[in-house]
């Protein structure tokens, strides 16, 4: 069995959007504050926005409370772009997985969002309908911070055949977030689901079925005060049984 790894669901650019607005809230503030300065709310999907921004090591989330780290500081507060990427660099590396599959030889640079998920599965124990996802959201990272072993500029024309081109656009983000959001949606109407049919059950009676010498009936209990009929036939059945024995 593969070693699972920890990973987050959401790009560093869409993570350091989270740790902005808190840096904008004073540095800390609530998680209620936050999601109502980007417009969001406190649902799963921006929960997920938060487990990953505290993957990235961007900000700490205790008791409901949201607090930038000194690493988003470095970043914000770099004195060039140079420095600023080499912050953003430390964060994409805080990840568990991402800092594994850097260290592994074979040329991640250079492999398809397709291959790269296979890997994911067989070699991290990424669960399927994740792994395709978080292939691409390590991938584009890499390429929007021109990443490879020597933190060198990568300018591997096999990289680009891949199919990605550095940038994290808005159209990209908007869609990520509306990945989150989907699966945010689909999580809630599965807890409605799962309460209902519990309801349900709750609200269904209790059946009894008695058969015996001339008796065949059956009850549904689902007040207290029925339980008074059924002591009466429980009665009449243990005298029934007394006088068989004593015959």
């Amino acid at each position: 069995m593969p070693k699972k790894m920890d990973f987050p669901l959401a790009s560093l650019s869409t993570c350091l959007k989270i740790a902005d607005s808190v840096f904008k809230l004073g540095g800390s503030c609530s998680k209620e504050k936050c999601a109502k300065k980007l417009g969001k709310t406190v649902g799963g999907g921006f929960q997920s926005l938060l487990a990953s921004s505290v993957k990235y090591n961007l900000i700490k989330n205790a008791k409901n409370q949201l607090t930038v780290t000194d690493l988003y500081r470095q970043i914000h507060f770099s004195y060039s772009e140079e420095e600023k990427k080499s912050f953003m660099v430390k964060a994409f590396q805080n990840v568990p997985l991402y800092h594994s599959l850097l260290n592994k030889t074979f040329p991640y640079e250079t492999l398809s969002r397709k291959d790269l998920a296979k890997r994911l599965v067989k070699e991290y124990g990424v669960e399927d309908q994740k792994a395709n996802r978080v292939a691409g959201l390590f991938l584009k990272d890499i390429q929007c911070l021109n990443f490879n072993r020597d933190t060198e500029q990568n300018n591997d024309p096999q990289t680009q055949a891949a199919g990605y081109s550095g940038q994290w656009n808005k159209k990209e983000e908007e869609r990520e977030a509306s990945l989150l959001l989907c699966q945010n949606e689909k999580g809630i109407e599965r807890e409605r689901e799962t309460k209902k049919n519990e309801d349900n059950d709750r609200l269904k009676p209790y059946q009894l079925s008695i058969k015996g010498p001339g008796l065949e009936m059956t009850f549904s209990l689902q007040k207290p005060s029925e339980l008074l009929l059924l002591d009466a036939i429980f009665q009449k059945i243990k005298n029934d049984l007394h006088k068989e024995t004593v015959s």
